[in-house]
């Protein structure tokens, strides 16, 4: 809401100012192509029918500029292959070069960030494309600032969806706890996990008298299916915001985040 343009953005802006190699360069000879076309099949153990298509889609890249060499765009399609199981040409060639238009801008990880972007899609049900844009958003509002952005969505995306929160607002909340002075995205995601361990293991059962009427209703609700996680924590949130006792407060907190 607070960015628009997402990844398109981005991937115009690079495109009018270049990356990888000049426009004017051209590649050097066949046999860097074949080299590189041969690793690409290598990697994915594609036909020599298959890879004409990616040979194209290859290709296409590396005459707009992405990618460092030829050789490089082959290891990243291969790897955006591995890691996601994507087998259409059309769509390795546009997750690599998201992927691309991500590590240039930011100088993030590019292996890390396909991996979140496959777990946004199995667990979030997103397409490729809404994944990106919230990296690219996510990054322009200084979510990787410790450079694990790719990582922590890729670890904990799934428990957060399992919980019940949307993708827009699992990124809300690593927005709030960084801006709000977390030490790294790994402490604010941990929170998350710790009270959905504790909603799962018993202890905030023994210790609900403690929270309001409205959080043990919705406690009893998520026990029998009816409510989500994700109501439950935000209720136990809102009990903690509106203590009065300071130490009461702390003990709340205490008691589902650890």
């Amino acid at each position: 809401e607070e960015l628009s343009g997402g990844i398109d953005g981005l991937s115009g802006a690079l495109a009018s100012i270049g990356i990888g190699l000049g426009a004017g360069e051209i590649i050097s000879s066949t046999n860097e192509i074949d080299k590189a076309m041969n690793g690409l099949q290598a990697q994915t153990g594609l036909t020599d029918k298959e890879m004409v298509k990616f040979n194209d889609e290859m290709l296409d890249l590396y005459k707009n500029n992405y990618g460092e060499s030829i050789e490089d765009l082959s290891m990243k399609m291969g790897k955006v292959m591995q890691v996601t199981g994507e087998v259409d040409p059309s769509k390795v060639k546009e997750l690599t070069k998201n992927a691309i238009v991500l590590e240039e801008t930011f100088g993030s990880d590019f292996n890390a960030k396909v991996r979140g972007v496959k777990n946004m899609m199995n667990h979030f049900g997103l397409s490729s494309e809404e994944a990106f844009d919230l990296f690219a958003k996510g990054s322009q509002l200084g979510l990787d600032y410790t450079d694990e952005l790719g990582d922590n969505v890729a670890e904990y995306g799934g428990n957060f969806a399992q919980a019940g929160y949307t993708a827009d607002e699992y990124f809300q909340l690593l927005k709030n706890g960084a801006q709000g002075g977390a030490y790294n995205l790994d402490k604010v995601n941990d929170s998350i996990n710790e009270v959905k361990n504790r909603l799962g293991d018993g202890t905030i059962e023994k210790n609900i008298g403690m929270f309001g009427e409205g959080t043990q209703t919705l406690f009893k609700k998520w026990q029998d299916g009816d409510a989500t996680m994700k109501e439950v924590i935000d209720s136990i949130v809102g009990d903690i915001n509106n203590c009065e006792n300071e130490q009461q407060a702390l003990t709340m907190a205490a008691t589902a985040f650890g």
